[in-house]
């Protein structure tokens, strides 16, 4: 089991003014105003799509959700949200990871720092065995 289960995660720093920030409800407008343009990341979210949930609604709903398998982190850029990234652990020291960049910050090498840091800090205070993206 993981140690840091029943805790919020921590801000944790990637460099060059990018950040790992977890996520929490105040997000919310921020996140839909990334995605609200973007179809190939609202399908990633198509059963949210199905529910109804088109709206900043949703992104409110999804973000007070406590979930003690489940880091979710804002990616910001110089303190602005440039995308996501989530690490959920599937109980047997597998951990998924799942992301997306605001198609306007793609290309800016974000995605794979982001990766490289979450997937370390993984390993070390999550205590993953495996890190599956």
């Amino acid at each position: 089991m993981s140690e840091f289960i029943g805790h919020r995660p921590k801000e944790i720093v990637v460099g060059d003014g990018v950040i790992l920030k977890p996520i929490t409800v105040g997000d919310s407008e921020e996140m839909f105003g990334l995605v609200k343009d973007y179809p190939g990341c609202l399908s990633y979210y198509s059963n949210s799509i199905e529910r109804g949930y088109t709206n900043v609604e949703y992104w409110r709903h999804k973000n007070s959700i406590q979930r003690d398998r489940y880091q979710g982190f804002g990616i910001r850029d110089n303190g602005t949200l440039v995308g996501v990234i989530e690490a959920v652990d599937t109980r047997d020291g597998e951990w998924h990871l799942s992301y997306w960049l605001g198609p306007e910050h793609q290309k800016k090498g974000h995605m794979a720092r982001a990766v490289a840091v979450l997937t370390q800090h993984a390993f070390e205070e999550f205590g993953a065995q495996r890190i599956v993206a």
